[in-house]
């Protein structure tokens, strides 16, 4: 056999395997959950780890491995805190979080509700953006 049917053939088994037992049932969503909560947790971390401990590597490869590495860890602070600067407000998902947390839910209708105020950066934020 050719590399391309070494490699594309397992693959395609493995669909087709899990095709038919999708059709005839098999997969309730309590073994759906428990499959993909052990595949997550168990076998992709494993699968990692194998090949990281098969790889070889040189001296060559330390300079690419290094950068890929540490941009990310740098890379996103920056970026984040820079668009920390230049957006105003609280971060998208604590206003939608305040805002649900405003609004009365019907069980407690009959006691009044007090809105939380933004920390004094974010007010001293949006105060200087609107002025």
């Amino acid at each position: 056999m050719n590399p391309f049917t070494d490699a594309v053939l397992p693959l395609l088994l493995i669909a087709l395997l899990g095709l038919a037992l999708r059709r005839i049932g098999f997969f309730t969503p309590e073994r759906r959950q428990a499959l993909e909560v052990t595949v997550y947790y168990v076998l992709v971390p494993a699968l990692i780890l194998s090949r990281l401990a098969r790889a070889e590597f040189g001296p060559d490869l330390l300079g690419p491995l290094a950068l890929s590495i540490l941009l990310p860890v740098f890379a996103v602070p920056l970026v984040l805190s820079g668009l920390r600067a230049v957006l105003p407000g609280p971060p998208l998902w604590l206003r939608n979080s305040a805002r649900a947390r405003s609004s009365p839910s019907p069980s407690s209708s009959s006691t009044p509700h007090r809105r939380r105020r933004a920390p004094i950066c974010w007010r001293a934020s949006s105060a200087a953006t609107t002025s």
